[in-house]
């Protein structure tokens, strides 16, 4: 019942339905391929400035640090301060002068810096806060105090430190070491810790929205960097952060968070090895997305209108051809074969419809004559196949007084004890035996063969002197089924071009091969072969009977090559049948191509 609802509708209404429909797919596809692309695009656009702002910090990085590292080389190189570093005797004496040296180091480069220490190989420290605070015991909650002093430059997280007049102020510390100019032996390091004003600087000029922003990590998970300074030196489990998943395998994907969907982006600094993370509101990068929703929406209500108001009316003007056509087509089932469509100039496809329609009524005209005429013809052809079946029937008769006769004369040679004329008599009598069977019966290679076998006994008696044959077929062979006559006919078209003209000084091989699903007899003799003009005179004709074969050769009296080679195109088509080819003064070869079909145990087996 429900294969038929949709004809219970008129053709113009389903027009209708069916432009609806689409169009309403063609809207959800459009949002669909629209969101998707948009997404990619905000996505990659996204990652893009990401990375580009991550690019850039690293590049600040690197100079930044290098630049610190290039303003304290003075610092290091003063005499005084190696002094310091280098008589541990001398460190009382000189002590205030290296703290000076710090603060002017400090007044003399970066803003940012908020403290620097001078720190001995054996743990002694001057700071730039004053000699009440370089007492080591001060810094031993410092990450950088216990850090054993290495030949690397490092850049320790952000932490929160307390200075005279402040606390928990979060820093970065940067740990410089401090070489003796004497000897080039490590003797000491100097620690800066500098404030994040130069980190948010660089991450402003990035835009990422209104509610977008960049923050740090350390690789233990320590927030290096936020626009909240008071998560700042925190772990990222004691802040809000905690809950954006960062284990996304993708460099750049869309997260749920804080009850809305946000593009996520993740890069590493080479210089620090700290994670560069850049969020954002998904909606804040998708403005071109919703203007693009919104004009597919107004566009799918404008084509909806044009549907329901225009379609209507041009369906009606395709279906009225359509209707005379359907009339038409029910005085055709009538029977009324003079009917023809109105033909009007163009390529309308309707115009089409009514030519195929004058087509087809023409050829249903000419197809009725045509089976009226094969019907006749049938009736004829039939009426020769009776007259065949008689014929053949009184040829099986006829041949019972020759073969009787041929026992006779073998019974005759037996007794007067002459054994080449009983066996003359023998195969001659089996030949005809063979040959009295239908002309288009089917038998097996072993058959064929021992036909063959028989004849060219015969042909061995008469030439016995000189005349050899040879048969080098594979036993696997000897069950595929052929045309009768096949072999034997062949072999005497070579007896009587290439044996008798040599007084029986000659010789007949047959050989078998497969060849795919086919099997290939060949026939080859060394007699003076076929001469090019007669071989290829030959050779048209085998084509011709490919192409124009015809139950006329088979009923031939000839059975030469081209009744063989035309029963074998009969029996099997047109890739079958026989192929010759021949050597000046050598011999000729005929191959015979014939279907590898080997005979079914319990099939019938033919009889004369």
């Amino acid at each position: 019942m429900n294969m038929r609802f949709p004809y219970r509708f008129s053709i113009k209404w389903k027009m209708t339905a069916g432009f609806f429909i689409v169009n309403l797919a063609s809207l959800l596809m459009m949002l669909l391929f629209s969101h998707n692309y948009f997404g990619e695009v905000i996505q990659k656009d996204f990652y893009r400035l990401s990375s580009e702002s991550a690019t850039n910090v690293n590049h600040h990085f690197d100079y930044y640090f290098k630049q610190m590292i290039r303003s304290t080389n003075s610092l290091t190189r003063n005499s005084v301060v190696q002094t310091w570093l280098t008589h541990k005797e001398a460190r009382i004496s000189s002590e205030d002068t290296v703290e000076s040296e710090l603060v002017r180091s400090i007044g003399n480069n970066y803003p940012e810096i908020v403290g620097m220490f001078l720190m001995s190989g054996d743990g002694d420290i001057v700071s730039s806060f004053g000699k009440f605070y370089s007492n080591p015991l001060y810094y031993q909650q410092e990450p950088w105090f216990h850090t054993p002093i290495s030949p690397e430059t490092k850049v320790l997280s952000t932490h929160r430190v307390n200075y005279p007049q402040q606390s928990q102020v979060p820093v970065l510390s940067l740990i410089i070491p401090v070489y003796s100019v004497s000897d080039i032996e490590l003797c000491g390091r100097l620690i800066i810790d500098f404030n994040m004003s130069e980190i948010g600087s660089t991450f402003n000029s990035s835009n990422l929205g209104h509610n977008g922003f960049f923050f740090i990590l350390s690789d233990d998970d320590t927030i290096v960097y936020h626009p909240n300074a008071e998560w700042l030196g925190l772990p990222r489990s004691q802040t809000e952060m905690v809950t954006l998943n960062l284990d996304n395998p993708n460099n750049t994907f869309i997260q749920s968070w804080h009850d809305g969907s946000w593009l996520v982006s993740k890069s590493s600094s080479y210089v620090t090895d700290w994670r560069i993370v850049a969020v954002t509101p998904f909606d804040e990068m998708a403005g071109g997305l919703k203007t693009a929703r919104n004009a597919t929406w107004f566009t799918f209500f404008v084509i909806t209108l044009c549907i329901l108001f225009v379609v209507p009316y041009v369906s009606a003007r395709f279906v009225q051809p359509v209707i005379m056509l359907q009339n038409l087509m029910r005085r055709l089932a009538g029977g009324d074969l003079s009917v023809r469509a109105k033909i009007n100039e163009g390529k309308d496809e309707l115009q089409e419809l009514n030519i195929s329609f004058n087509t087809m009524v023409k050829q249903l005209k000419e197809l009725n004559e045509t089976v009226i005429e094969l019907r006749v013809k049938e009736i004829k052809f039939m009426l020769r196949q009776k007259e065949a079946a008689i014929r053949v029937l009184q040829n099986q008769i006829n041949p019972h007084l020759l073969y009787n006769s041929l026992e006779l004369i073998k019974s005759i040679a037996y007794l007067e004890k002459t054994p080449k004329i009983e066996l003359l008599a023998r195969n001659l009598a089996d030949v005809y035996r063979y040959n009295a069977k239908f002309a288009d019966a089917e038998v097996t290679l072993r058959d064929e063969i021992q036909h063959l076998m028989n004849y060219l006994g015969i042909v061995k008696i008469r030439f016995s002197l000189y005349f050899q044959s040879n048969i080098y077929v594979h036993e696997k062979f000897l069950d595929c089924l052929c045309v009768k006559l096949t072999l034997q006919p062949i072999a005497e078209n070579a007896v009587k071009y290439a044996v008798e003209p040599n007084g029986g000084d000659a010789a007949i091989l047959v050989s078998a091969y497969n060849e795919d699903q086919d099997l290939i007899i060949e026939i080859a003799d060394n007699g003076p072969g076929i001469t090019e003009a007669r071989l290829n005179d030959l050779t048209s004709q085998l084509a011709q009977i490919t192409e124009h074969c015809d139950a006329e050769y088979v009923r031939n009296e000839s059975l030469g090559i081209t009744n063989v080679h035309a029963r074998l195109v009969l029996k099997y088509g047109e890739r079958y049948g026989i192929r010759l080819s021949s050597f000046g003064g050598k011999g000729t070869v005929v191959s015979i191509r014939i279907p590898f079909r080997v005979e079914q145990p319990n099939a019938r087996k033919s009889s004369i």
